[in-house]
C-alpha cells in the first residue's frame, strides 16, 4: 500500500535530503517498499473525506460510505476482492463501524470545504431566507 502523499518523503529520503522542521505530513517514505519489497509502512490510505460521502482503506479492508440519504455502506476485502465485486458490509459490522469512527475522527480535524460554504452562503442570499440546515451543516452558513 503506497500513496501519492508518500512520493515527497521518498524523493527526499533518496536525494539524501531530511525533512527536519517542515510542516507535519502526511506521507512516508517507502523506499524499501518499493526497491526491496519489505512491507510498507503505510497503515491507511484515506481516498476522500467530505460531508456527504468518504473512503479509506485500513490494511485490507476498504469502506466506501455514501452518507446522504439513502445511506451507502461498502466494504471490501481488497486482498480477497481486488476487483470490489462482494460488498461484506452487512457480514462485518464491527469493522464497518471502526472505519466509519477513523472516518469521523478525521472529518473532526479537516477543515470544511470551502466551495460548499461559498455555495450555501450564495444559495440563502438567492433565496432571501435563512436555511433550516441539519446540525452537521450549520457550521457551513457563515452568516448566521
Amino acid at each position: 500500500m503506497v500513496h501519492t502523499v508518500d512520493l515527497y518523503p521518498t524523493l527526499v529520503g533518496l536525494a539524501g535530503g531530511k525533512l527536519g522542521k517542515n510542516k507535519p505530513l502526511h506521507g512516508v517514505d517507502v523506499w524499501s517498499t518499493i526497491s526491496e519489497g519489505k512491507p510498507t509502512p503505510r497503515t491507511e490510505v484515506v481516498y476522500n473525506i467530505e460531508p456527504f460521502r468518504a473512503a479509506i482503506r485500513e490494511g485490507d479492508w476498504k469502506l466506501i460510505w455514501h452518507t446522504l440519504l439513502p445511506e451507502k455502506v461498502e466494504l471490501y476485502n481488497i486482498a480477497q476482492d481486488p476487483s470490489e465485486t462482494k460488498n461484506l458490509a452487512a457480514e462485518q459490522p464491527d469493522k464497518v463501524a471502526a472505519l466509519q469512527k477513523r472516518i469521523n475522527e478525521l472529518a473532526a480535524l479537516s477543515e470544511k470545504p470551502i466551495l460548499l460554504q461559498i455555495e450555501l452562503k450564495n444559495i440563502t442570499e438567492r433565496m432571501h431566507l435563512s436555511l433550516a440546515l441539519p446540525s452537521e451543516l450549520e457550521s457551513f452558513d457563515a452568516e448566521r
